[in-house]
């Protein structure tokens, strides 16, 4: 195998003889949570197979069956409780540590005469984690097993132990579809993991999930430590190694890992380290390219490692490929080998980065690029075609724009922008190489034009995204995906500060606002769909929810309200200060917070107008860890008869259009700016369920026919209501002098037209009084109109995106 080439004396010897030869050498699919023949579930990897009974076989208080098979021979087997206890299990009974039966617990046989290491108990729901070992020694495999239907518990590795760096080496097949279009997905790799441990402790955990472990290594110093434990958790996807004498503190252990991928991937498989037709959609078509994708939580699909997003370290990967394909990954190549027709690639040391970054495109595409640091990459047609030319341009443009804006230079030395095909996904921001769907990334010459283009801006927002996250997300990464805003939020409120230095022509600061803020506030007042910005996630796969519209498009816009309350300046200072302080490392809301505040009070804007106890955390938690969003009321109050100053009464309610409150009430914290008082950042806080605010005679007086306009701009992330001689008053406006309100307010008042009919706030005829004389005025109200579903005369059809 050219697995060997990469291997240093040392481990030659070591792979040859096979420290823990652990696998029989017959390739196995992994069939993680099956339902087989012998009605049990089984969860595999071609090492063992643990199985147990059915969530929906299992009755408190009956019994429950739960196995391990190994596909050697072994000698003995135990079990241990959830309680701790240990149970010896051998043909015909199950012993205690004193050789005494336990009661009610009898050994299981497996079927057809093959003895499996299993026991029949009786099911508690409450005793969720059992483990099983088996072996001859000295080196036990142990198999987890939980009865919990999904896994909530113990979903993160343990805290004491970092990855330092990781040397990969990965060899993939020359591959094809089966005849139902199915990718027999197979793969092999050697990983050298430095670690430290700043606990002593017997065992270590890092994840691997759809593959085998063939042979384990563990080096103190150049010499091998004897292992005693081998241990899979499949359904946490955890893998276990022990060692004599346990890992001491503060000492620096390499593992080595050697392991193959083979397994089957059907429908949706574009996860892990996986291939796809190079560049027609013919599933015939006899060149396939490799591609990776590590976020969420698939990095441990591609090799084993430490995958968890605070976890990060240098990388250094080598790739075996055929002539006549290239590879890319995330840093430079360095050279490249020849073995008789098959390439090595060998590239450049990573920066220290989170391993769901980690990403390879081995292809036959070609490049097109202005600048000798940034390229795209597409097939050769679309190269010649001009497709590849928008993006080749803005890709080095909004680098450069980045850098420029937040004080922190792009910190790699190269950037590729890669085609591939997708299904659910549009792009994945990979470490200094980009995945585009085609429509994300190439556009004709003859779209690139001045004006609104849909083609245009559908590639140059995307792009615009993307690379944000070489800062947002890359440079400073999330220490956890409860708080997925710290990075899609701020990609998408970042990717419009470059889209309107890029593409102005496109309106994007309209775009968010219409296509962003108004379409996810319509889902967020439902309390059966919606959830918090920085909540907890309880499973693997809720880690996917994550990737919605409450991270992305209520996390760009709750941003945008930060911009309002701040001022852009001031919140650009704290990002740059943010991004400055976490380089290479990982964050919470917390740090954000800290850096946003401290930039406002150096720059005298905080807290302002603000008179409550909390800090700037404080208050943005009351928007970050809530779902939903206020509804503001203002109710003008003048002296009858009189030309006197005015009262604005504000009251704020959790507004909800659908699902159940449960008597709950939510209060938040909410920047108010009114139009009268000519002021962009906020004049009052209405943090309680009502305030009042004077307004001074000069600005606004019982005579004034001019109507209060609440949330400036719309900065804020919440509905406004008024009273019905206000809306009388914006509704002669709309009639007789437009510029009275702001663009980004008209869209606002009818989107919250929209809604407050809807919920019953205001009736139909008030509703229809004011946008039905809507004049077409704006693109960006005329979008506002289409997003928000008023019945405009003037409408036009504007293709979403």
């Amino acid at each position: 195998m050219l697995l060997l080439i990469a291997v240093n004396t040392v481990l030659l010897v070591q792979y040859v003889h096979g420290a823990v030869h652990v696998h029989d050498g017959v390739p196995v699919r992994s069939v993680p949570g099956v339902l087989q023949a012998d009605g049990l579930v089984h969860w595999s990897n071609g090492l063992l197979d643990v199985a147990r009974t059915p969530n929906d076989d299992l009755v408190e208080g009956g019994d429950i069956t739960l196995a391990c098979i190994l596909p050697q021979q072994y000698i003995n087997c135990r079990f241990t409780s959830p309680l701790g206890e240990v149970y010896y299990v051998d043909e015909n009974s199950v012993t205690d540590g004193n050789g005494n039966d336990v009661p009610n617990v009898y050994p299981w046989a497996g079927n057809d005469g093959v003895r499996s290491c299993g026991i029949v108990a009786t099911f508690n729901s409450s005793e969720e984690n059992w483990k099983c070992s088996l072996g001859p020694g000295p080196t036990y495999i142990n198999g987890y097993i939980s009865t919990a239907e999904e896994v909530t518990t113990g979903l993160r590795l343990p805290t004491d132990v970092t990855p330092l760096s990781y040397d990969l080496f990965l060899e993939a097949s020359d591959s094809t579809f089966d005849d139902n279009g199915d990718a027999p997905i197979y793969f092999d790799g050697l990983v050298e993991i430095e670690i430290v441990s700043t606990t002593s402790k017997p065992c270590i955990q890092l994840h691997a999930d759809e593959m085998t472990v063939l042979d384990v290594l563990v080096l103190l110093e150049g010499t091998e430590l004897p292992l005693t434990e081998i241990g899979m958790d499949f359904q946490r996807t955890f893998f276990e190694v022990c060692v004599e004498n346990g890992f001491t503190a503060d000492l620096t252990y390499k593992l080595i890992l050697i392991f193959e991928v083979d397994t089957l991937r059907t429908s949706y498989y574009q996860y892990g380290f996986y291939y796809k037709p190079c560049t027609a959609d013919n599933l015939r078509d006899s060149k396939v390219c490799w591609f990776t994708q590590g976020e969420a939580t698939n990095a441990r699909n591609i090799f084993p490692c430490f995958d968890e997003p605070a976890l990060k370290a240098n990388i250094r990967v080598q790739v075996v490929r055929l002539d006549g394909y290239s590879t890319l990954s995330n840093m430079p190549l360095i050279t490249s080998v020849d073995e008789d027709g098959m390439i090595i690639d060998v590239f450049q040391n990573s920066e220290k980065m989170s391993v769901y970054l980690f990403a390879l495109a081995i292809t036959d595409f070609v490049s097109t690029n202005i600048t000798q640091d940034v390229a795209v990459w597409s097939s050769l047609e679309d190269k010649l075609e001009g497709r590849a030319d928008y993006s080749a341009d803005i890709g080095p443009r909004v680098l450069d724009f980045y850098g420029e804006y937040f004080g922190v230079e792009y910190s790699l030395p190269k950037m590729d922008l890669v085609v591939e095909e997708q299904k659910d996904l549009v792009a994945m921001e990979n470490w200094g190489l980009n995945l585009y769907d085609p429509s994300a990334l190439l556009v004709h010459p003859d779209q690139v034009k001045p004006g609104l283009s849909e083609e245009r801006w559908l590639v140059s927002s995307v792009v615009a995204h993307e690379l944000a996250h070489q800062w947002f997300g890359n440079l400073v990464t999330l220490d956890w995906w409860e708080q997925m805003w710290l990075n899609e939020g701020f990609a998408t409120y970042v990717s419009y500060l470059a889209a309107e230095d890029i593409d102005p022509d496109n309106l994007p600061w309209g775009r968010l606002l219409v296509e962003e803020t108004f379409r996810v506030l319509r889902s967020d007042s439902d309390t059966t769909l919606h959830w918090a910005m920085t909540d907890p996630v309880t499973s693997r796969d809720d880690i996917e929810r994550k990737f919605g519209q409450f991270t992305y498009q209520k996390g760009g816009s709750v941003i945008r309200m930060m911009e309002g309350i701040l001022g852009k300046e001031v919140l650009t200072m704290g990002l740059s200060s943010y991004l400055k302080a976490n380089a290479y490392g990982s964050t919470t809301e917390d740090d954000l917070f800290s850096h946003l505040e401290s930039a406002g009070v150096s720059a005298g804007v905080w807290p302002g107008t603000y008179q409550g106890s909390g800090t700037f955390g404080d208050i943005m938690k009351s928007w970050t860890n809530q779902a939903g969003y206020p509804l503001v009321t203002a109710v003008t109050e003048c002296p009858e008869g009189l030309d006197g100053s005015c009262q604005l009464r504000l009251s704020q309610e959790w507004f909800v259009t659908k699902g159940d409150t449960n008597g709950e009430k939510r209060m938040f914290d909410i920047p108010i700016t009114v139009n009268v008082l000519d002021s962009s950042l906020p004049v009052a806080w209405l943090s309680d369920s009502e305030m009042v605010l004077e307004l001074p005679l000069e600005k606004y007086n019982s005579s004034s026919s001019n109507p209060i306009i609440i949330n400036n701009e719309a900065t804020g992330y919440y509905r406004v209501n008024y009273d019905d001689n206000n809306w009388f008053k914006i509704a002669a406006a709309v009639m007789d002098n437009i510029d009275l309100i702001r663009p980004f307010n008209r869209v606002q008042i009818i989107c919250d037209l929209v809604a407050l009919e809807g919920s019953g706030h205001v009736s139909s005829d008030l509703h229809d009084d004011i946008t039905g004389n809507w004049e077409d005025d704006d693109q960006v109200v005329i979008w506002a109109t289409e997003q928000c579903g008023t019945n405009y005369k003037n409408s036009k059809p504007l293709r979403r995106i």
